[in-house]
């Protein structure tokens, strides 16, 4: 038994860092459950014990990091951002954004110019 859960372990931490790294791609639970050729149910079950958040959150908490740290940077629209971490759809993109920071991209922007002073 303890040799599965250290798979389990394994194979959570391998899509987590998979995440982590092609969170810009349209990711989803069945498409990963197939990729590491587990059951859906089983693989949401262990990640979300393993992770301590479903893969869900995990996935969209990961991809606004990433766009916040493209609207620290700068150097792209506010719709290429959403682009850029996985998102078709801009007012979705900032629907889930304000969710989960509470503010809006365009705030968020704002307030990052309040604080360096711009």
């Amino acid at each position: 038994q303890e040799e599965c859960l250290e798979a389990a372990s394994n194979l959570v931490r391998q899509a987590a860092a998979y995440i982590d790294e092609c969170y810009f791609e349209p990711l989803t639970l069945s498409g990963l459950a197939e990729k590491y050729h587990v059951d859906n149910s089983y693989f949401s079950r262990i990640f979300r014990k393993e992770m301590g958040e479903n893969l869900i959150h995990y996935l969209t908490r990961t991809r606004i990091e990433k766009a916040k740290e493209h609207i620290a940077k700068g150097d792209m629209n506010l719709a290429e951002v959403a682009f850029m971490v996985g998102y078709d759809d801009y007012t979705y993109f900032n629907k889930v954004f304000r969710k989960i920071t509470g503010v809006s991209p365009r705030e968020y922007k704002q307030n990052l110019g309040k604080k360096e002073g711009i």
